[in-house]
């Protein structure tokens, strides 16, 4: 088959044929054998993202910029067609003060968290010991269709990192082996192609018919009438095992295309619009007469304030208002028996806050409210407090609430476990603010009294404070004293009392009354009296008469009890004696 020549290209050099469809094929080509992989049509799984074209599959890579965040890259790998991989990211965390943020793709654009399921998982864990946050992208049953590049970005404020990496899929069972040195063509001419892939002779390697007299076939008679979709299938059918050798021959093949002849001109291949903003589809008839129509996923459009129809001389226009996720699309317009397609990608932009959390000073029991104020109404943000996100469930302290663009945390009865960090965390930013909860000062409105007590009467200790519902404990003598069927102790409001039934010699001593949490401390001392009584009963004299013979010793011992100990003294007839 004859090589194209120079002749078959436009005047400035470039094919004529548009490769934007071939984006979904690759190549790769393994020491001694040739395996093809191939990604499948847009409309397929996660797993497409966006290749590369044809035209830039000769251009240098260039290297990477240092990382700035990650410690550890992911690196290309290989795996066989049902196989699992795990691609791993690893940041240092000693100099961030939170969490970073990673994103994996695939291609250019596709963001894999909205893929995860059975064949993807992203995994987060973070070492406390090492300081190290580990990121991973864990393929499961892996796919032919799951080959290509991919990207993971790191962000952490106004830091930024990225590596790329590859994935290659191979086929389970053993490849088609052939001779790759023979199929680069050798020239000492210094032809501007000399080195390149031979396609001529890599297409004498297909598979013979099992018919030796069936007709020879003309692939590339085939190839050039075939839609771009079908050369993986034509390839494999007739033993091409060269799928990047092949596309650069077809691009170097000038293609008639055939005119329209109801469009002038066509939609874009695709279109991409911020969220809310505006975006306007075009198309510009060669007959303007022909009755035209445009369809969303099939659907056909009527006109309303969300989509507008603009007519301006030959053109055509389809303006759609207010993007949202509901508008990334399939469109497409027909005139008469022709159509034309495209795609809308509505991107979604990060959430930012305009204004940040404030700390705030209080004391227990006091209303809290911190507000925050985001760019996007309604917009999913996440409360967090030292570092752990606030459950806000019906039995929970805490309550959220969002009123348009603003967002609010709520504590309607403040403590002193409520000290702490909090912050609130929106897809583009994050703000954060510090609580204090403090004890009111403590006011004593009555303190509690010193008093003296006969034994066996009713003692009853009394003090009065603010702020109230503040309980607190009572010692006796540096003990804590316990409620019992003999003491009772009251906590009503502001007032504070214990009282005892019957008084014993035991209750006597230094009462101390201590609000909780606070040092301040309320005291007392108590005095039981027991008054002082003679014993006499025990002694043995009759008529209360000692007789004792003159020149004895005489020794009186009286029993006596009293508290506190009584004063004696003795007396002789109407004089005290010494």
């Amino acid at each position: 088959m004859p090589e194209p020549t120079k002749k078959d290209e436009t005047p400035n050099g470039q094919p004529e044929e548009d490769a934007s469809s071939l984006k979904k094929l690759s190549v790769e080509l393994p020491n001694d054998r040739v395996s093809i992989t191939a990604f499948e049509r847009k409309d397929s799984v996660w797993s497409l993202g966006e290749s590369q074209a044809p035209e830039e599959l000769d251009k240098p890579i260039d290297n990477p910029p240092q990382s700035t965040l990650l410690l550890e890259m992911p690196k290309s790998g290989t795996v066989v067609v049902g196989g699992d991989i795990t691609f791993v990211a690893k940041v240092e965390a000693k100099d961030l003060l939170r969490k970073p943020t990673i994103k994996w793709f695939k291609g250019k654009w596709m963001d894999l968290a909205s893929k995860t399921g059975k064949h993807l998982q992203l995994k987060e864990t973070f070492d406390r010991v090492t300081k190290m946050h580990t990121f991973e992208m864990h393929i499961i049953k892996a796919k032919e269709n799951y080959a290509g590049n991919y990207r993971c970005e790191v962000t952490y404020k106004d830091k930024f990192d990225s590596c790329s990496f590859d994935l290659e899929v191979k086929e389970a069972g053993p490849s088609q082996s052939i001779d790759i040195r023979s199929a680069f063509k050798r020239s000492s001419e210094g032809q501007e192609d000399a080195g390149e892939l031979d396609f001529s002779a890599l297409l004498k390697h297909r598979e013979h018919k099992a018919q030796d007299d069936a007709p020879e076939v003309d692939v590339w008679e085939i190839l050039k009438n075939a839609r771009p979709d079908q050369y993986e299938k034509i390839a494999f059918e007739y033993g091409i095992t060269d799928l990047r050798g092949l596309l650069r021959r077809m691009k170097k093949i000038p293609k008639e295309e055939k005119k329209s002849e109801a469009f002038a001109k066509k939609l874009e291949p695709a279109y991409q619009v911020d969220k809310g903003g505006k975006i306007r589809l075009m198309v510009d008839l060669a007959d303007p007469t022909v009755d035209l129509k445009w369809y969303k996923n099939g659907q056909e459009i009527r006109p309303s304030p969300k989509y507008i129809f603009e007519h301006k001389g030959t053109q055509r226009i389809l303006v759609i208002n207010n993007c949202g996720p509901n508008d990334d699309a399939a469109y497409s317009v027909s005139a008469g028996e022709e159509k034309c397609s495209t795609e809308l990608l509505v991107k979604e932009l990060p959430v930012k806050i305009v204004k940040e959390l404030e700390a705030v000073k209080t004391t227990v029991n006091e209303r809290i409210e911190l507000e925050c104020e985001v760019t996007e109404e309604g917009a999913a943000v996440k409360w967090m407090k030292n570092g752990v996100e606030i459950s806000t469930g019906v039995r929970s302290r805490y309550r959220v609430k969002c009123e348009g663009t603003k967002h609010f945390l709520v504590i309607d009865d403040a403590s002193l476990e409520d000290t702490g960090t909090y912050s609130i965390m929106a897809s583009g930013g994050t703000s954060e603010a510090h609580i204090q909860v403090d004890l009111k000062p403590l006011k004593i409105h009555q303190d509690l009294q010193d008093m003296k007590v006969l034994l066996g009467q009713p003692l009853k200790l009394h003090c009065e404070i603010f702020p109230g519902n503040v309980p607190g404990r009572w010692y006796r003598n540096g003990q804590l004293i316990q409620a019992n069927d003999r003491i009772n102790i009251l906590h009503k409001n502001r007032d504070h009392e214990l009282s005892v039934e019957t008084s014993s010699l035991h209750d006597a001593g230094d009462y101390t009354f201590v609000p909780d949490g606070y040092s301040q401390s309320l005291s007392a001392k108590i005095q039981v009296i027991d008054p002082p009584k003679l014993h006499l009963e025990s002694l043995n004299f009759p008529d209360n008469t000692v007789t004792i013979i003159a020149g004895n010793k005489l020794r009186l011992e009286i029993p006596m009890s009293g508290e506190p100990v009584p004063r004696v003294v003795w007396m002789k007839g109407e004089r005290v004696s010494i």
